[in-house]
């Protein structure tokens, strides 16, 4: 299921809370991107998110999928896609985006 996108405004220097409403499956692999190439977080169920190295200390990834971004700059302006499948790769990836405009 694709969901339309959401605008985000965000104050540069300041944080942001992306969130994307989905049906979250109990086990569940999570990926947020960022203008659909750049990997931003990765985490499974019960586990600790992986953060790639320009993001790690900056952002938060919540257990309900939303991620708080810090200290903005006006390169963080894009758009921001989360996707969701089940553990087992098997389900459906549900996927939807937010975009950020960062001022």
């Amino acid at each position: 299921a694709v969901t339309s996108a959401e605008n985000v405004a965000g104050t540069e220097g300041k944080s942001v809370y992306l969130t994307v409403k989905l049906d979250l499956p109990a086990m569940r692999l999570v990926t947020w991107r960022v203008n659909s190439s750049t990997l931003i977080v990765t985490a499974l169920t019960g586990g600790s998110p992986s953060y790639t190295d320009s993001y790690r200390n900056r952002c938060h990834l919540y257990d309900n999928t939303t991620l708080r971004l810090d200290n903005l700059t006006h390169a963080d302006t894009g758009e921001y896609s989360l996707s969701v499948t089940n553990n087992q790769n098997t389900g459906v990836i549900q996927t939807g985006s937010v975009y950020l405009t960062v001022y």
